[in-house]
């Protein structure tokens, strides 16, 4: 049974990181960006970050990823592992219309059931609507935090990717 968000294992990342969400490789507003803790069994966890700021930035936390995981493995505990299962492996991408229609599907359908931020759904509108509006044809991120990240046993080494998308 899952007691708290340390019972999942540790996870090797710094607390708090920043990157920069990129439109046609010009710093973006408005952008939400997802990302994928990839496991190494059962589902990958995904957490989503943002809006950037004005300068394109996004702040990662690790005790947000830590939560969400901890919050999804007590929702759906057959579906989702524990850190031990942590691939070491961390996909930041851009989110498109697709994957933000997506989101709000997911918060209509769990929102009973789900913790999400205050903020979420208009969060999501939000950049919806960034990206309706949008004059550009490629998102991607650019990571500002020296890596891969190292430490000594039981953590594992992390390894931070980036994908870019392409807007329609």
């Amino acid at each position: 049974m899952i007691n708290s968000p340390t019972a999942l294992g540790p996870i090797d990342l710094p607390d708090d990181f920043s990157v920069q969400c990129l439109a046609d490789i010009q710093p973006h507003e408005g952008i939400l960006l997802h990302t994928t803790v990839v496991m190494l069994r059962k589902n990958n966890f995904g957490v989503i970050f943002g809006p950037s700021d004005s300068c394109g930035k996004v702040s990662i936390q690790k005790q947000t990823i830590l939560d969400k995981m901890y919050g999804d493995r007590k929702l759906f505990p057959m579906d989702y592992d524990g850190l031990p299962y942590f691939s070491g492996d961390l996909i930041l991408e851009p989110m498109g219309r697709q994957e933000i229609e997506s989101a709000i599907k997911a918060y209509d359908i769990f929102k009973s059931v789900n913790q999400y931020p205050s903020d979420y759904l208009d969060r999501l509108e939000a950049a919806w609507k960034t990206i309706y509006q949008a004059s550009f044809r490629r998102l991607e991120v650019k990571i500002d935090v020296p890596l891969p990240v190292q430490s000594p046993p039981p953590y594992r080494e992390v390894r931070i990717a980036t994908r870019s998308i392409i807007v329609c």
